[in-house]
């Protein structure tokens, strides 16, 4: 009996008794029955906590994590089995991955190609058995030195060719060929894909290079060479070198803290922006002739459209509607943040506009090697938005609510900007919230504590929970957040009788405070509260620290009636599709016809000058 329960219905006699002697270290369940327990024990936990018997709850979600950790154990060993039995009669560059999971096979092979790589001189090993037992060597052992020289040596044959199969029996797009060429792509191998299934590349060997110091040359103005990258991790990139790009060392008001590694870095450490959860990285990097990063892109290959706040699941459906695939795509932005900013980051070089071609160029070539449907960037500034339409990209605006600061000394004065209505309105909702015993702070920087990110965690999950939402960010998120960025991070929090209750997640840029995120204890009922924390404390905040301006997120009519008016948000999409491309086109024309026509009698009727 296979773990899995179908994936070894195929295999020998001999896979079957090596799946038995598998059970002798594990519980003899399957990963089906655990996974099945877990789902019990998490639906009984949810039942708990909504009866009040937060204990239970604790425990059951427990349980729910232990089956799961459980499951997955035993998947990965069937994994390895499967596997070996496979590749039991191939030769070391011969790899069948029949019968494997996505996620398993590209880690199968990440472990194959390292012990290709990496393996002593001589070391003809004659089947993946033979090579699993010799470990990988870097030692001195691997170089042969001679006089004047140094010589390499490497195994006889270096291509390797990787089977994936076509998915006959998989619903929809076959996900293993997907994902071991997206592997491949985003290690920087160059394959050939001879026919459907089956790939063919060249294993890379530790190479030796010789450095000869001279005389320093002139310093060209472009670059004799730009080489450009993909890697799956932002930690792949020194924190220095990306900040050269993404921060503008000549004007400091335009400081982006979402661009930052120390922003990018913590969705990934923290498991919220990975490939578990439809977020696989693969950034894109650009090097000149000496290796300095001369540009970076944030892009993701994304299995969903959660997240984005730029919607396109009718889009989704028209393809699904001809029978084809639209998922995975390709989309460059923050992950979560509906926040304007440059994605093409380019370090300040008198060559600027070569490397952004050179990106935008490599971005568009992925697109197409990777076969995926589209490639999305969402909230580009607006010279971006204007450079990517002469690149092939449709164009699609939106719109957001922000507060601008004309130089107001006080909140009263800014107030008196506004008409009686309006300020007769604001006046009445911030009088409800002393009222009502809150007390409002606003905490910078070494002033939050890790007590305060875990209940602000568990307002946020209330949030998420309350509207039906998915809780993107992880609880180790808000932590990194806080430890990396310092005093960029402002929280606003709600006290009532010495308790926090409610809290709004602040981000500040260089002339810009950037509100996040909401949300309050599960039974905090305070009228107007929502309004204070997120509007007026942002408001303030802003007047004092001489910011220029407030976004307060995506949407809301309703902030108009408080200071806030409308402007425009941009996003690019290129389609592989040249059908659905023009299609699409024709639909962004007309949607971008109605959203003018909605943005003019908002902005000429604010009434606010």
């Amino acid at each position: 009996m296979d773990f899995r329960g179908t994936a070894g219905a195929a295999q020998t006699s001999e896979a079957s008794k090596a799946s038995s002697s598998r059970t002798s270290d594990l519980p003899p369940f399957t990963p089906w029955f655990r996974e099945l327990a877990a789902t019990k024990h998490s639906q009984a936990a949810s039942n708990a906590f909504l009866r009040g018997d937060h204990a239970a709850a604790k425990e059951l979600s427990l349980r729910a994590q232990e089956e799961r950790s459980a499951a997955e154990k035993l998947n990965k060993k069937a994994a390895e089995e499967i596997f070996r039995l496979r590749n039991n009669n191939n030769s070391i560059w011969k790899v069948d991955m029949h019968g494997l999971h996505a996620s398993e096979a590209v880690e199968v092979l990440e472990r194959h190609l390292r012990r290709i790589e990496l393996q002593p001189p001589g070391n003809n090993a004659a089947s993946t058995d033979e090579l699993a037992k010799s470990e990988p060597s870097m030692a001195g052992s691997s170089i042969e030195p001679g006089p004047g020289k140094v010589v390499l040596v490497r195994p006889r044959q270096a291509i390797l060719e990787v089977i994936t199969g076509i998915g006959k029996h998989s619903k929809g797009q076959a996900s293993l060929p997907v994902a071991v060429r997206g592997f491949l792509i985003e290690n920087g191998y160059r394959f050939d894909e001879l026919r459907p299934g089956a790939f063919t590349f060249q294993a890379r060997f530790p190479k030796i290079g010789i450095a000869v110091k001279g005389s320093a040359s002139e310093v060209d103005t472009k670059p004799r060479e730009v080489s450009v990258a993909v890697v799956s991790s932002i930690m792949d990139i020194p924190s220095a070198e990306w900040d050269a790009c993404a921060v503008d060392s000549v004007d400091p008001d335009k400081f982006n803290p979402f661009l930052t590694h120390a922003f990018l870095s913590s969705l990934e450490e923290s498991g919220s922006a990975v490939k578990e959860t439809g977020w696989l990285p693969l950034h894109v990097v650009a090097r000149d002739e000496n290796e300095t990063v001369i540009g970076v892109v944030p892009l993701y290959l994304k299995s969903h459209s959660r997240g984005e706040f730029v919607f396109d699941h009718s889009w989704a459906e028209a393809y699904y509607s001809y029978g084809l695939e639209y998922y995975p795509k390709l989309q460059s932005c923050v992950p979560f943040t509906p926040v304007t900013g440059q994605r093409i980051l380019v370090r300040d070089t008198p060559y600027q506009d070569q490397v952004f071609e050179a990106l935008v160029k490599a971005l568009k070539s992925l697109t197409t090697k990777l076969k995926v449907s589209s490639l999305h960037i969402t909230f580009p500034s607006e010279g971006e938005f204007s450079k990517l339409k002469d690149s092939g990209f449709l164009q699609r605006i939106g719109m957001q609510y922000h507060w601008r600061n004309r130089i107001y000394r006080s909140f009263d004065e800014f107030l008196m900007d506004l008409k009686q209505p309006k300020r007769k309105n604001i006046r009445q909702e911030r009088k409800k919230i002393p009222a009502q015993n809150l007390k409002m702070k606003r905490l910078r920087g070494d002033e939050i504590k890790s007590n305060h990110w875990d209940t602000f965690y568990k307002f946020y999950r209330n949030t998420t929970d309350n509207h039906w939402g998915r809780p993107y960010l992880t609880r180790e998120f808000f932590h990194r957040l806080g430890e990396k960025m310092g005093d960029k991070v402002m929280l606003i929090v709600a006290e009532h009788d010495d308790k926090l209750v409610a809290g709004a997640l602040n981000l500040i840029g260089g002339d810009t405070l950037f509100g996040r995120l909401w949300g309050c204890l599960p039974n905090a009922y305070f009228p107007n509260l929502h309004f204070e924390a997120c509007y007026y404390q942002a408001i303030e905040a802003a007047i004092e620290l001489n910011l220029s301006k407030v976004e307060a997120g995506a949407q809301g009519e309703h902030k108009i009636q408080r200071g806030y008016l409308p402007v425009t948000t941009y996003s690019c999409h290129y389609f592989l599709d040249p059908g659905f491309g023009t299609a699409i086109g024709d639909f962004l024309a007309h949607e971008t016809a109605q959203s003018l026509f909605t943005l003019c009698p908002i902005t000429m009727n604010s009434g606010d000058d």
